[in-house]
């Protein structure tokens, strides 16, 4: 998938750069990059989970467009051990509503946990994937993801997934590709995101924090 083959390409050569783009101080133009290379941000779950004022929507909708951002990864739950979701997305609809009015050229992903790490009554590790009840709660959970919380895709986090592992990703997009009326896109980035995204940095002047590296 193009788009797929942009963002893996983002993660490669943005890592020496994106401290810069981080701390960039608001209005300050950002620099340019080549026209089929875009710019990232992951977004806490606390804009997902937790109500905020018009006010803070609108200065995070401001903080991504003047970093020219154009997929937002929200992060928005995770799949626990029963199967079931982590509850904490009750404000996602009014932050992707926001988002789509204020900043409409942004791709809003929803960032979905799925440890895929597990164990059988007798102790032994399993690869949660192969359940196929597990393989429907994920494709369910997408769908609303995209249908009722308003996100233009999903975005996999198969955790933990060893580096080079594409076994996995395509694993679970060719299990929970979606469709909830229109399209959704399916971003599996599962060996790109395994790892060294849990730091959360404000930005400056008062900005939204958000979850990991902005990619410059």
């Amino acid at each position: 998938m193009r788009t797929v083959a942009r963002l893996l390409l983002i993660a490669f050569i943005a890592s020496g750069r994106a401290t810069g783009l981080q701390f960039l101080p608001p209005g300050h133009e950002p620099p340019r990059l080549p026209a089929d290379v875009y710019r990232a941000a992951w977004i806490g779950v606390e804009w997902a989970m937790e109500p905020h004022d018009p006010a803070e929507l609108r200065g995070l909708a401001a903080d991504l467009s003047d970093r020219r951002i154009r997929f937002a990864y929200l992060y928005v739950s995770y799949l626990r051990p029963d199967g079931t979701f982590n509850p904490t997305f009750d404000h996602a609809r009014t932050l992707t509503d926001t988002l789509r009015a204020l900043a409409p050229d942004i791709t809003l992903l929803a960032w979905i946990g799925v440890p895929i790490q597990g164990s059988d009554p007798d102790g032994f590790e399993i690869n949660r994937l192969e359940d196929t009840t597990i393989r429907g709660s994920i494709a369910k959970f997408a769908a609303f993801s995209v249908s009722e919380l308003g996100f233009d895709g999903v975005h996999l986090n198969a955790e933990l997934a060893a580096n080079g592992d594409t076994r996995t990703a395509r694993y679970a997009a060719r299990h929970a590709r979606v469709d909830a009326g229109r399209r959704a896109a399916l971003y599996d980035g599962a060996c790109t995101t395994a790892h060294g995204t849990g730091d959360v940095h404000p930005l400056p002047g008062g900005g939204a924090p958000l979850v990991g590296r902005l990619l410059a």
